[in-house]
C-alpha cells in the first residue's frame, strides 16, 4: 500500500480492486428490486487461506499467527447470506454493517465502474435494472 504503480507487496492494487468490489455492489443493489434480492459486500477480516501463497515464507507466517481460521473468516458470509433485512447495497464486518471508505463518494466513477464491467461480460447495461 505504499506505492501507486501496482505490482508487488505493497501494492495499492488490492485496496483499488477492493474499493471496486463495493462501488460494484453498491451500483448493483441500485439496479435490483430490493424485495426480491439483496447484494452486499463482506469483509471476512484477515484469514489464513491459500490467499497467502504468494506472499514470502515470512510474511506468511506472521499472517498465520494472527490470522483467524476459514470458519471465522466466512461468518460475515454467511451472516449476509442467510440474515434478513441486511441493507442491500451496504458493506458488511464481523456480522455488522460498517463504514465503506469515503473514497466511494464519486457517483461518475461508479457509473464508469458499471459501464466498463457490462462491456467485458457483455451484458446490457440496463438489463438489470429495477421495474
Amino acid at each position: 500500500y505504499l506505492r501507486a504503480s501496482g505490482g508487488g507487496f505493497f501494492s495499492l492494487r488490492y485496496g483499488e480492486s477492493k474499493l471496486c468490489v463495493n462501488s460494484f455492489v453498491r451500483q448493483l443493489a441500485s439496479r435490483l428490486d430490493p424485495a426480491t434480492v439483496e447484494v452486499a459486500a463482506v469483509h471476512p477480516g484477515s484469514t489464513a487461506s491459500g490467499f497467502w501463497h504468494s506472499f514470502p515464507a515470512w510474511a506468511q507466517r506472521c499472517i498465520a499467527s494472527v490470522a483467524q481460521g476459514p470458519d471465522q473468516g466466512a461468518r460475515t458470509s454467511l451472516f449476509c447470506a442467510t440474515e434478513k433485512g441486511i441493507v442491500s447495497g451496504g458493506y458488511y464486518a464481523d456480522c455488522a454493517p460498517a463504514a465503506a471508505s469515503f473514497w466511494l463518494g464519486s457517483t461518475a466513477k461508479a457509473d464508469l465502474l458499471w459501464q466498463k464491467s457490462c462491456a467485458w461480460t457483455g451484458v446490457s447495461p440496463t438489463k438489470l435494472n429495477a421495474q
